[in-house]
């Protein structure tokens, strides 16, 4: 089912670390129903891997442009990746 998924790479900058960023990010993928993970950054910022359908990714990728309440996002940059595969939506670190 490969085929039918969009995969990207996400990166945030702004106030994201520290505020519940990663844990949020993870509720609304589970909601929206996409898969991948969430990660801080060294430089202070939040990286997200996401794939699945594709009006299911962009709408997920719509809610990273402003995040949750506690958040303020500055940047977001993405690109479009390969499709992983993966069947959850993890926070690694």
């Amino acid at each position: 089912m490969a085929e039918n998924k969009v995969a990207y790479e996400i990166s945030v900058q702004g106030v994201v670390q520290g505020v519940g960023f990663r844990y949020f990010t993870r509720k609304e993928a589970l909601r929206v129903g996409v898969q991948g993970t969430v990660e801080n950054e060294s430089d202070g910022g939040v990286k997200i891997y996401v794939e699945g359908e594709p009006t299911l990714v962009l709408e997920f990728l719509a809610w990273c442009h402003k995040g949750p309440e506690t958040a303020t996002v500055v940047e977001l940059d993405y690109s479009s990746t390969q499709v992983r595969a993966v069947n959850s939506f993890e926070i690694i670190r």
